[in-house]
């Protein structure tokens, strides 16, 4: 297995502004997707929202790159995004991404991108 070390772009105040998915207190107000079908429509949805960011911005849509997170998602959920077309994914704790990326080694191109700060003593499992 072999994890990418991912570099966040922009602080958890920064992504928490100006998202109509979370109230002031941090609340999510959109209920997680469950099914195939709504996993898909939501990845379309953030994908058209991210490329007509790109383009106000003056950047290439391809420039830019979704990454889920699947930080307490269940691996079935986590099929269906690969279902959906996703690659990678995005945990920010090493024993779960190992756990994660083991149980779903029948799906050779997903990608595992370990996420925030990273221990000194969790990069030796990594290397694994």
């Amino acid at each position: 297995m072999v994890f990418e070390v991912g570099k966040p772009q922009r602080s958890k105040k920064g992504a928490m502004q100006n998202n109509p998915a979370i109230e002031p207190h941090g609340k999510i107000l959109y209920p997680q997707a469950q099914t195939q079908a709504e996993i898909s429509a939501n990845l379309a949805m953030v994908k058209n929202k991210m490329a007509a960011a790109c383009l106000r911005s003056g950047r290439s849509p391809d420039a830019v790159q979704l990454l889920p997170v699947s930080k307490t998602i269940p691996s079935s959920r986590i099929q269906m995004a690969y279902a959906a077309g996703c690659r990678a994914m995005g945990e920010n704790k090493v024993q779960e991404a190992q756990e994660k990326a083991a149980s779903m080694q029948h799906l050779a191109d997903l990608r595992w991108i370990v996420i925030g700060h990273l221990q000194s003593n969790k990069v030796r499992h990594l290397k694994s």
